[in-house]
């Protein structure tokens, strides 16, 4: 998975980490999104979620990055897990 929003310094600033738990709590992806502001990312790519990359889940983090920083993506996919 990867996201990207815009950055304040206009430099894009990347950061990969392997994540667990994106799809947990009530705003998935939140912990992401806190760091991706907090150090001014602007481009943060996720591997290993543990989680199937539903459209509902990429619509839900997608709208939480709207949401936080005006604009910005979100491009995932998985394979497709236990149902």
């Amino acid at each position: 998975m990867a996201m990207q929003s815009p950055s304040k310094t206009r430099w894009d600033q990347l950061d990969f980490q392997n994540v667990c738990g994106i799809d947990q709590g009530l705003h998935p992806a939140q912990e992401v999104l806190d760091a991706t502001k907090s150090y001014d990312i602007g481009i943060y790519g996720i591997t290993e979620p543990n989680t199937v990359m539903t459209d509902y889940l990429k619509n839900a983090i997608n709208v939480h990055i709207k949401k936080r920083f005006g604009s910005g993506f979100i491009a995932a996919s998985s394979g497709p897990g236990r149902k």
